[in-house]
């Protein structure tokens, strides 16, 4: 599944692999948007060769609209958005890794 994700991802996001290895870096399928924020800031901190790095923001989204983040709503339900109405990420609400990539993100 990581490498579809990555076939999927890469004409949109060039840096896929590596924004997957930021996910493996938090080592946690359930994690806060401060927790991505600031492994995300340390990956493009590390890496001035990246001209123009997209926000965490842009990041979070793309990942969400592709499936491979989705949120974790207060009843503790997932929603990802292949089965959301709205199709957009809530900011507000902690984010979850798709189970089905935990494994390959050596994630638990």
């Amino acid at each position: 599944m990581r490498r579809e994700i990555v076939d999927e991802l890469f004409p949109v996001l060039d840096d896929v692999a590596e924004i997957l290895g930021v996910l493996s870096k938090i080592r946690k399928p359930i994690f806060t948007r401060k927790e991505f924020n600031d492994r995300y800031r340390e990956f493009v901190n590390q890496n001035p060769s990246i001209k123009k790095p997209l926000t965490e923001s842009q990041v979070l989204k793309l990942l969400f609209h592709f499936n491979v983040i989705g949120n974790i709503t207060t009843g503790n339900h997932r929603v990802f958005a292949y089965n959301s109405d709205t199709k957009v990420m809530n900011m507000d609400e902690n984010i979850c890794i798709h189970n089905g990539l935990i494994h390959s993100l050596d994630i638990l």
